[in-house]
């Protein structure tokens, strides 16, 4: 598979890799995203599984992520990631989390463990050493990049509206704002759908892929559930795009398609669609 398409895909694996850091977890116990990958003409690439799931340890909960390529692409490019963070259930302070991929040119294997009474968090690359450290926790606990997307849910922002994170991502924290746009009219699994864009911006100098002119956008459905109907994660050789293709609530406990929204956020007035 060329890299122009590696790229994309594993920046958006990569993104989905840790789990929520927050004192409300983005997933709800028994909660899981299941996400169809694609890039431009070849379509489907893979697939991302995120899923809330049980830990041995009382008095902890975990979240899994599972990310492969299928189809074509994975017969020329096979391309495995899985990810597992665990964390206090009352506190929702994350507890240690580890990452990692295969891919016929590379293999990660990452972890970090939080130590909140000394205000760090300890990051292990298992194949480089090197680039071992400990890294500083700023005085709000970090999230990873995805799942601040996914709490965006629940910050009841309006078109216009703002809010500020600590984002962890790899070996680095950093501050984003997320940004609500326009109410837009985005293509999703089920067809057309009007959405509430949120996009992360650096605050400050730019770190990570955002250094690197990359970008990310998510699309937060019309309705009460305001779930993630698309994520976008834009790179200079291309944009990889998933579409949420299931979700399971936390209290039906089975997975069932994306619906439309048929029923408007009740928290804002209803605007005239733009398209995207």
């Amino acid at each position: 598979m060329p890299r122009r398409l590696y790229l994309p895909l594993a920046a958006l694996a990569f993104a989905l890799a840790l789990s929520p850091l927050d004192a409300q977890p983005a997933l709800r116990p028994g909660e899981a995203f299941t996400f169809r990958v694609s890039w431009g003409l070849l379509g489907k690439v893979g697939e991302i599984n995120v899923r809330e799931t049980a830990t041995d340890a009382p008095g902890t909960t975990a979240v899994a992520v599972d990310t492969r390529t299928s189809g074509l692409a994975r017969l020329t490019f096979p391309f495995e990631g899985s990810a597992v963070s665990v964390f206090d259930r009352d506190a929702g302070n994350l507890l240690r989390a580890t990452a990692r991929t295969k891919s016929r040119r590379k293999s990660t294997d990452a972890s970090i463990v939080f130590d909140y009474a000394a205000d760090e968090a300890r990051y292990t690359d298992h194949l480089e050493p090197r680039r071992n450290t400990v890294i500083e926790l700023p005085g709000e606990p970090p999230q990873e990049l995805i799942s601040s997307l996914i709490r965006a849910r629940d910050y009841g922002l309006a078109p216009g509206e703002n809010r500020v994170v600590s984002v962890l991502f790899d070996d680095d924290i950093y501050e984003l704002r997320l940004r609500a746009g326009d109410y837009e009219t985005v293509d999703t699994a089920d067809g057309k759908t009007t959405a509430l864009r949120i996009t992360p911006e650096p605050v400050g100098e730019p770190k990570g892929m955002f250094k690197r002119g990359g970008a990310i956008r998510v699309w937060l459905a019309d309705d009460a559930s305001r779930l993630p109907v698309r994520l976008e994660v834009e790179l200079k050789v291309g944009t990889a795009v998933a579409l949420l293709t299931g979700h399971s609530e936390p209290t039906a406990g089975v997975e069932t398609a994306m619906v439309s929204p048929t029923t408007p956020d009740p928290r804002r007035p209803r605007p005239p669609a733009a398209p995207l």
